[in-house]
Order: C-alpha cells, then structure tokens, then sequence
C-alpha cells in the first residue's frame, strides 16, 4: 500500500485489516489479568453452559483487532487516529485457534485541532 495522507482517506472506504488467530493460552492470560470471569479462564468451568467451552472476552477480541488496522491503515500513513468506534459486534463466541477477520470502515473524516 502506498503512503496515505489523510486527505487520501475515501469516506465510505472499506479497508481489508486481514486475519489475526487466537491464541489459547493468550486467551488464557488476559482473561485472568483483564476480564478473569470463569469463561475466560477455567476451561472446566467454561465447559458448562451457555459457551461449551473457553471464549476470549469481548475486551480481548476488540484488542486483538487493533494490530491489524494499525497494518493495514496506519503504519505508512498520516492519519493517526480514529475518533470514535460507532459500532461494534461480537456475532458469536470467540475460541482459541479461530481466526478473526473484518474490515474497517471510513465513515467520515475528521480534522480535531489542539
């Protein structure tokens, strides 16, 4: 991809940030540092209803899609950040080796000043 400057940015552009795969013990650490709920860390406990098994917590999914859009929109570019995310959907549970994918949206754009 080619340097971007944020008059480059296409409102409505829909950015490919790629995959990322969950790592189970990851999972397992943030879980019992951030969000230590049972279903985030005791796979025995996960085991029961209603997830069947060890998810990673909606905190963890969200952080785990941040590498890729710095990839994909920020590393070689001037914009240098987003203001608000307006929507944000966790469809199912997420598990350990399940690749996550999306894209991001320009819904707008935006000049803040100091």
């Amino acid at each position: 991809m080619a340097h971007r400057t944020f008059g480059g940015v296409t409102v409505d552009e829909s950015i490919d940030r790629g995959t990322v795969t969950v790592d189970r013990e990851e999972l397992l650490g943030f879980g019992g540092r951030y969000d230590p709920l049972a279903s985030h860390t005791d796979p025995a406990a996960a085991a029961e209803p209603p997830f069947g098994g060890i998810v990673a917590s909606g905190i963890h999914t969200f952080v785990l899609t941040q590498p890729p859009v710095v990839e994909a929109l920020y590393v070689d570019s001037d914009v240098i950040a987003a203001g608000r995310v307006e929507s944000l959907r966790f469809p199912a549970p997420v598990r350990p080796d399940d690749t996550l994918a999306g894209d991001l949206e320009m819904r707008d754009e935006t000049v803040w000043a100091r």
